[in-house]
């Protein structure tokens, strides 16, 4: 008598969505170059930032990651696991930063410009920053749900 393995039919998508999509790494990334950019900002202006560092490819460059997190952060849902309620809020507040955030830098691709930037005033800078290290600091501890 033959004892065998049960054979499952699993997707090659199966392991990706196991592991939410793997956006907690470009969320993790997207966060470090947004930081970059507002510590950059307050340390050498806003004129400098422009000309020098958030340029339109940099910033079109912000965007593709930016993008991945939004949508498989939004897919990954149901792929968190959250140990409670205010977890659930954090989370949803974070992919809602993500989903206002996108357009702004999308728009790059259709204006080549960053001048936007002078829109947000340098105190803005100093609120988001410790903002996007909460974020950040969320995203790097965040566990999924095991084998569903």
């Amino acid at each position: 008598m033959s004892t065998s393995t049960p054979v499952t039919n699993r997707s090659p998508f199966e392991g990706f969505r196991q592991r939410g999509y793997f956006f907690q790494y470009t969320g993790v990334l997207t966060l470090i170059m947004g930081i970059y950019i507002h510590l950059t900002r307050l340390f050498i202006g806003t004129d400098l930032v422009i000309q020098k560092v958030i340029t339109p490819e940099l910033d079109m460059l912000l965007a593709l990651p930016m993008f991945y997190t939004t949508l498989f952060g939004w897919l990954a849902w149901k792929r968190v696991s959250h140990p409670s309620k205010s977890h659930v809020v954090l989370f949803a507040a974070i992919l809602v930063y993500f989903t206002i955030s996108l357009p702004i830098h999308i728009r790059t691709y259709f204006i080549r410009s960053t001048e936007l930037l002078r829109f947000f005033p340098v105190w803005f800078s100093v609120l988001i920053l410790p903002i996007q290290f909460a974020m950040l600091l969320f995203l790097w501890r965040l566990q999924l749900k095991k084998g569903e």
